[in-house]
């Protein structure tokens, strides 16, 4: 495991121990913008999801934005995607792709026409605030 630190804009940086499982950065589908994203997925020494995510501004007189959640299972990480509606974005799709590459648990459950479209998470949970691990 890797020492990791998140920015975080009006607290102090979040430090654990970890791996990344996925970074995405929105320049990949995007000409020249203003502003983009830039999302990581990383998995703590003890289980914890910690999405980080950076919005980053070309304009001078704009501060890049950085913050993160933090989740208790690959359950409720997958649920707050869907939740939000992240998963049926580029980003959130790309995201949980390569994070299930990495960690099976991420992994999305197709469901066949019988059972209906999209994917399932089961039961969703709150995503807690970021405050240290």
């Amino acid at each position: 495991m890797d020492e990791v630190r998140v920015r975080r804009n009006g607290k102090v940086d979040l430090c654990f121990k970890g791996r990344e499982l996925a970074r995405v950065d929105e320049r990949e589908w995007m000409f020249i913008s203003m502003s983009w994203f830039v999302v990581t997925l990383y998995k703590t020494e003890v289980g914890k999801y910690i999405l980080a995510s950076d919005l980053f501004f070309r304009s001078l007189d704009r501060r890049d934005l950085h913050g993160c959640i933090t989740f208790s299972s690959a359950l409720e990480f997958k649920a707050f995607i869907k939740e939000e509606g992240l998963g049926w974005t580029r980003i959130g799709r790309a995201l949980l792709e390569r994070a299930a590459a990495r960690d099976s648990a991420l992994a999305v459950r197709r469901r066949t026409r019988r059972s209906g479209a999209g994917w399932s998470a089961s039961e969703p949970a709150p995503a807690m605030a970021c405050s240290g691990e």
